[in-house]
């Protein structure tokens, strides 16, 4: 998108897309599928951002940049998991995590892309955190229509989920149904 503010008009509306399709999967409560099913939908993510600036990025770029930025780690993760035995509160800790660690992410991906790419990995942790904590702000403006659309579709959500674990749908086919949900 060569029009500067075409671009972050389309940013802005990726961005929120994919953070509440995050947020959604993420309140699932089954403990480890939806952090399965959030990394693969943030990866996508990264690819849309690039593409905004005309760049091309590969899985080891972005799978570099989420771990240097702790995104999928295995600590956050089992925290994630352990709360999913928590009812509801599991629901909101996932759906707000997954939220947050979404909206930073594609924050992050704008300016590193912004940049031709040229911003050290290690040098955007700072934009990182502080992009966490305005995607949780984010996340409480948006909360009560995300938790309706939870509570509406719980049962279709789990039902997507294992049918994309189990390989019955592929994860474009589980994105654009979750988009599809009214």
């Amino acid at each position: 998108v060569a029009d500067e503010k075409a671009r972050e008009a389309e940013f802005n509306a990726l961005l929120r897309r994919y953070a509440i399709l995050t947020s959604l999967t993420g309140a699932i409560l089954v403990p480890l599928v939806p952090d399965l099913l959030i990394v693969p939908m943030q990866m996508k993510m990264m690819y849309d951002v690039a593409a905004l600036f005309g760049q091309k990025t590969n899985k080891q770029s972005i799978q570099l940049l989420f771990e240097t930025l702790g995104v999928g780690t295995g600590a956050r993760i089992g925290v994630t998991v352990l709360c999913k035995f928590v009812p509801g509160w599991g629901s909101v800790v996932g759906a707000t995590s997954a939220f947050a660690t979404t909206w930073a992410l594609g924050k992050v991906g704008y300016a590193y892309f912004q940049g031709d790419g040229k911003a050290s990995v290690e040098s955007l942790k700072p934009m990182f955190r502080a992009e966490q904590k305005q995607g949780h702000a984010e996340f409480e403006k948006h909360k009560a229509a995300i938790s309706e659309a939870q509570q509406a579709h719980a049962e279709k959500l789990t039902q997507l989920a294992y049918n994309l674990q189990q390989g019955k749908i592929t994860q474009k086919q589980y994105e654009e149904q979750l988009d599809a949900l009214p």
